[in-house]
């Protein structure tokens, strides 16, 4: 496991990165914590390049239906609620 924030003076970042069965986290997870910093800090890497082969990617969110006011909307959700 590696922890990691910057910039040291005003902190814009926080990253844990835990790779489980990785061995020493100086040997595996700090290089990908190191990409990840690099990436946000300096913008060295496109999109693209960060994301996971194969990994899902998460569903757009839902539009609102029109057919129903935001108020009766809410209202259902909350009732639903246990």
């Amino acid at each position: 496991m590696v922890l990691r924030f910057a910039p040291v003076e005003a902190p814009r970042i926080a990253l844990v990165v835990l790779v489980e069965h990785g061995g020493f986290g100086a040997a595996v997870a700090a290089p990908i914590a190191r990409k990840v910093m690099d990436a946000y800090l300096l913008r060295k890497l496109a999109p693209a390049t960060l994301a996971t082969p194969g990994a899902p990617t998460a569903p757009a969110p839902a539009a609102p239906n029109p057919a129903v006011p935001a108020a009766a909307a809410t209202t259902n959700a909350q009732a639903k609620t246990p």
